[in-house]
C-alpha cells in the first residue's frame, strides 16, 4: 500500500501567511498537492499545526485525513513522526504543501526504486538532499524519527542518518521526466509563487 504525507504546519515567515491556504485558481496549495498525488496512492494524510485554521483545511480537503499536531511544530521531523504514526501504508511519499507541481511519473519512479530500501531521496551534485520530495518505508522512518526526537535532534539529516539503507537518487536522473526539474520548485516566496502559478497556467 502506498501513501502520501503532506506537511502543512510549518511557519511561513517569508510569505507572511499560511502557505497551505494560499489559493491558485480557487484551490489552496495543499489541496493542489493532495488532489494530484491521490491519483497514484491509496492513502493521503495532511499534518497541520494547532495554530492553523482546522475548519478551513477540513472544508477544502474533504475526503482526506487531516491531523493536528498539538505540540510545537517547529521542524518537519515533528510532523513526519506524527503523520507516520497515524498511517497504514508501507511506503509513503513525504511532500511539502507548497510544492503543487507534483510530477506523478517522478513519484512512481521513486516508489519503484525504494523497494528493498528504507528511503529513496533525491540528491544534488553538491550533496544537498530533497527530503521533502522523497519516498520512505513507513515503519523504519517512524523508528528513525522517534530516535532523533528522543535525542532532541530536529534536523531532517538527524533521522535520515539513522536509516540503514537509503537509495540516493541523483537529481539529474530525473531530468528524463522534466528537463527543468520544475517539480522541485517550492512556493516559499511571492516570486516563487508567481512562477508556480505561471507553470500551472501552462498545464504543468
Amino acid at each position: 500500500m502506498k501513501g502520501a504525507l503532506i506537511l502543512s504546519g510549518g511557519r511561513s515567515s517569508r510569505m507572511g501567511k499560511d502557505k497551505g491556504m494560499i489559493f491558485i485558481n480557487d484551490k489552496p496549495l495543499v489541496a493542489l498537492v493532495a488532489d494530484r498525488v491521490s491519483k497514484i496512492v491509496e492513502e493521503v494524510v495532511i499534518v497541520i499545526s494547532k495554530i492553523q485554521n482546522k475548519e478551513a483545511y477540513e472544508f477544502f480537503l474533504k475526503g482526506y485525513k487531516e491531523l493536528v499536531e498539538e505540540g510545537d511544530f517547529r521542524a518537519p521531523i515533528i510532523g513526519i513522526n506524527y503523520g507516520l504514526k497515524n498511517m497504514k501504508s508501507n511506503y509513503v511519499a513525504i511532500l511539502a504543501c507548497d510544492s503543487p507541481l507534483v510530477n506523478l511519473k517522478v513519484l512512481e519512479f521513486m516508489f519503484d526504486k525504494v523497494k528493498g530500501y528504507d528511503a529513496c531521496i533525491p540528491i544534488w551534485e553538491d550533496g544537498k538532499l530533497e527530503p521533502l520530495y522523497a519516498v520512505y518505508q513507513r515503519e523504519k522512518t517512524l523508528k528513525a524519527t522517534k530516535e532523533a526526537l528522543d535525542r532532541g535532534e530536529l534536523s531532517n539529516k538527524s533521522f535520515i542518518d539513522k536509516l540503514e539503507k537509503v537509495y540516493y537518487l541523483k537529481v539529474n536522473e530525473l531530468k528524463i521526466f522534466d528537463e527543468n526539474l520544475s517539480f522541485l520548485l517550492n512556493a516559499n516566496t511571492p516570486e516563487e509563487l508567481e512562477k508556480v502559478k505561471e507553470l500551472l497556467s501552462k498545464g504543468y
